[in-house]
């Protein structure tokens, strides 16, 4: 009984790396949320900033973090494009069989 569990447990292996490609590339969009979430997050420290005129200090700790926010927003967004283009270079080295999406 044991050694019929094993070779189903090896043939139905066998059928799932012959049916599936060795890597599978995620898409990688949540990238795109955490951009438009910082993004959104510095419009809404803009409006705090705006509306804070005292002490002198608050508001340039404020301009530090929306800036910050907007430069994290930019490098997820390219990201994205690296992580595309690293995903290309990988499935063209390996012949096409690893789909990219």
């Amino acid at each position: 009984m044991e050694e019929a569990i094993r070779q189903f447990q090896v043939k139905e292996l066998m059928t799932l790396s012959k049916n599936s490609p060795v890597f599978r590339f995620p898409a990688h969009h949540y990238l795109f949320g955490f951009a438009a979430l910082t993004f959104l997050f510095a419009v809404l420290l803009n409006g705090v900033r705006g509306a804070v005129s005292h002490p002198e200090s608050l508001v340039v700790a404020l301009m530090v973090v929306q800036y910050t926010l907007v430069a994290y927003g930019l490098g997820l967004v390219g990201m994205f494009g690296v992580y595309k283009l690293i995903d290309a270079i990988i499935d063209k080295k390996t012949d096409g069989n690893a789909p990219v999406r």
